[in-house]
């Protein structure tokens, strides 16, 4: 607090001394005490104060409170979105060696929006990976998943494990699958189910059966040639895939496998459904998950559109005798069409298969079964009612993931 100004009191509960001692640091100028009250109030979801008090100790040189400022700047949280004076903040943290920086610097590269897609990107994610960044050790685990050799399937596993020993329950959830699998490693069926009790304990269910072969060789560089095992690569990510195309009035697209199995079982498990959840929810496009920020950018890349296009990645939730028809979304009012225009494409994508379950049905292609990361890309239509038949998997649903695409820019980073 500014000298001369008087504290307010009322944020401060009753018998909550830790609070207490914190305003009174703060009212002595101490840029630690400042952080860790903003940590405090943002997480009772008083942005506005948390905001402020970031931005002061940020100003002061602390570097968490300058990634945790760039966050909410990047977010909206107490302030309006600036994503261009988020990233000056976290150049500054990174810049006194916060791993994390590192992290979200690359996140927001790979949106081409606020920051450019650079050669900086993988260097970002193994700087963060080096530093241990439980999210950071997920995403080059599942973006080694993809590749072949033994080399990076091994250390998919092993970083997997390694952001699960930091409480990454995601990580947690996708390696109790390659260990029952075995995939990158023996199977190991008693590890396997030693994670998905503890899971289970916490009202995490196990995810559904999905396969799918390792969908790329070898890491390639931006010249197309190939990099030694375990180098992160990211730049496939912006490689279109090839499609095999289905009608061209309307245009309707299929790509197999466009998606690896722990893509999808990823998107499944950051769906964090219920039993109360709508059939349809969104994944923000202010996430910080490196991971699903790739599975976004190859989706539209693969769709031959931007990314900074689409709008927030919709996933959701059939029962086996449901069709895919996925929720509208983001809102399709007067003012989105004005800011961004009419929606032009969106790209679907199965993330688990059921037997005799279906698929989308269009009235130029017939209907499109349904397989585990298979693609199909279609302009300005939506899907016909599937019939649908047959047993449901293992956990009684059926996923998809939507992106749609606007015809001039949708998103700020």
């Amino acid at each position: 607090m500014h000298p001369g100004k008087t504290r307010d009191t009322a944020a401060i509960k009753p018998g909550d001394r830790d609070l207490a001692g914190l305003h009174a640091a703060v009212d002595g100028g101490d840029p630690e005490a400042m952080h860790r009250l903003a940590t405090a109030l943002a997480a009772r979801r008083d942005f506005g104060q948390a905001f402020a008090l970031h931005k002061r100790a940020a100003i002061e040189g602390h570097p968490l409170a300058q990634i945790s400022l760039a966050r909410m700047l990047l977010q909206g949280n107490g302030c309006l979105q600036d994503p261009r004076t988020a990233v000056y903040w976290l150049r500054r943290a990174e810049a006194a060696g916060q791993a994390e920086a590192s992290y979200h610097l690359a996140v927001v590269s790979l949106g081409g929006v606020a920051m450019p897609r650079d050669g900086r990107i993988n260097e970002r994610v193994l700087t963060a990976v080096q530093g241990d960044y439980p999210l950071a050790l997920r995403a080059a685990a599942i973006h080694f998943g993809r590749k072949k050799h033994e080399v990076d399937q091994s250390s998919c596993v092993r970083l997997l494990d390694r952001a699960a020993s930091y409480g990454d329950i995601v990580a947690a959830q996708l390696l109790a699958e390659r260990l029952a699998r075995g995939e990158g490693c023996d199977v190991q069926p008693e590890a396997a189910r030693r994670i998905r009790r503890r899971l289970l304990e916490l009202g995490i269910p196990a995810l559904p059966d999905i396969a799918i072969a390792a969908t790329i060789g070898e890491a390639l560089d931006v010249h197309g040639k190939p990099l030694p095992p375990g180098t992160i690569a990211l730049e496939d990510s912006l490689h279109a895939a090839s499609v095999q195309r289905l009608s061209d009035e309307p245009r309707v697209m299929q790509i197999d496998s466009l998606l690896s199995a722990d893509e999808c079982r990823l998107l499944i498990a950051s769906a964090r459904h219920d039993a109360q959840s709508p059939p349809s929810l969104e994944i923000d496009i202010g996430s910080e998950d490196l991971a699903v920020r790739l599975v976004e950018l190859r989706m539209a890349r693969s769709a031959r559109m931007e990314l900074a296009q689409a709008e927030p990645l919709l996933l959701s939730r059939f029962d086996a005798a449901q069709p895919y028809l996925p929720g509208e979304g983001e809102d399709t009012g007067a003012d989105a069409q004005a800011r961004s225009g009419d929606r032009v494409r969106a790209i679907h994508v199965f993330l688990n298969a059921v037997a005799g379950g279906g698929g989308i049905v269009f009235d130029a292609t017939g209907p499109v079964a349904a397989a585990a990361g298979r693609a199909v890309i279609v302009d300005r239509i939506e899907p016909e009612a599937a019939p649908a038949h047959g047993s449901a998997p293992a956990n009684g649903y059926k996923w998809l993931a939507t992106l749609r695409f606007r015809h001039r820019r949708y998103r700020d980073a």
